[in-house]
């Protein structure tokens, strides 16, 4: 099945766009991608998150309630407990116990308000208790005290679920409804929530959620209003926006958030413009971008290297297929898996490994 996507900039748009941004496209970086097991079943629009003992259990995707866990020491996959329904654009945390929970998404019958854990002691889901109102495309972060902020999709509300209860409790709202938006937690606590779609379209602004207080506040604009892009926490606390879909296409410039300032700058040019990518930080600080949407060009397998050093994004090693809406997780030792996605008309069982 074709994802659902918006037309892509004309090519001699896209040329513009990067001789302004002064990037020739021509600087690369080591690194390289290699193919290692496959799922039993393609997916998109699944989550993958890494477990405690560096395993990655991937769940659900259009259309499934199925879950694989990955393990590198074997470089192959094996089936896990099932969800209780199917699930797609569900979020995914690791908790500070091990367990992992998935909460809402899209399952046969629409938008859910339901959650489930996944204890990885007996290989299983179990149901938790209902967010206080239906998710999907929304965003989920493990904040500094162990609890976790859900925030949008397709609404301006936000909840916090604490571990320690299993309770979903309402906290306070947004500005305004945001769905395929990020959410970064800060080095200070609080959490960068960025862009995404809206009740007037693609936005450009941001806020601020404080856990001391339970409240949001705005800060800066992005420099170009996005949806379906990646956010990257940096060393020394800035934060990399990258790619994503925006009015005229898919953007080629990044925005480096600085929580010092507020503010959003204009960083670098990506040599291939992405959405629906992935995005991963690199042991050495690094943000590797890949693959995703590139207009035109379809699912594209072209991938990219963020040096916060320069400012500059470096082309890297291609994947082995294109993939749109496939993961990207860090590994343990310092590689990067990427699991599944879509080529443009079908979903993909396969995974590729990046090593640096």
């Amino acid at each position: 099945m074709t994802i659902r996507r918006t037309a892509g900039l004309a090519l001699a748009t896209l040329l513009t766009t990067l001789a302004l941004s002064g990037c020739a496209g021509t600087a690369t970086t080591g690194g390289s991608f290699h193919a290692t097991g496959s799922m039993s079943t393609g997916r998109r629009f699944h989550t993958a998150a890494l477990m405690a003992d560096g395993r990655v259990l991937v769940v659900g995707g259009y259309l499934y309630r199925t879950a694989e866990i990955y393990d590198p020491g074997t470089s192959s996959f094996r089936e896990t407990g099932g969800m209780s329904l199917n699930r797609y654009w569900q979020t995914e945390t690791l908790l500070t116990d091990g367990r992992i929970l998935v909460t809402g998404g899209l399952s046969d019958n629409g938008p859910v308000a339901s959650a489930e854990l996944y204890d990885p002691a007996t290989g299983s889901f179990n149901a938790v208790g209902n967010m206080t109102t239906v998710r999907w495309q929304h965003t989920a972060t493990l904040l500094s005290d162990g609890r976790v902020l859900i925030v949008g999709g397709s609404n301006a509300s936000a909840e916090i679920f604490d571990p320690a209860t299993g309770q979903f409790t309402a906290t306070g709202s947004m500005a305004a409804p945001r769905w395929q938006h990020t959410a970064t937690l800060l080095s200070d606590g609080r959490v960068l929530i960025a862009g995404g779609g809206g009740a007037s379209g693609f936005t450009n602004t941001a806020e601020l959620f404080d856990p001391t207080t339970g409240t949001f506040s705005q800060t800066g604009s992005m420099t170009t209003a996005r949806y379906r892009h990646t956010a990257n926490l940096l060393p020394g606390g800035k934060v990399l926006l990258t790619g994503g879909f925006t009015p005229t296409g898919q953007a080629a410039l990044g925005d480096l958030y600085d929580p010092a300032t507020g503010k959003f700058t204009a960083v670098g040019a990506v040599t291939d413009t992405h959405a629906y990518q992935a995005a991963a930080n690199l042991a050495d600080g690094r943000v590797l971008v890949i693959g995703g949407f590139g207009g035109d060009a379809g699912a594209i397998a072209a991938s990219q290297i963020y040096d916060p050093k320069t400012s500059t994004f470096a082309t890297t090693g291609s994947l082995n297929v294109g993939r749109e809406a496939h993961t990207a997780t860090a590994l343990s030792d310092g590689r990067v898996l990427v699991v599944g996605g879509n080529t443009g008309s079908s979903d993909l069982v396969s995974a590729e490994l990046f090593q640096p």
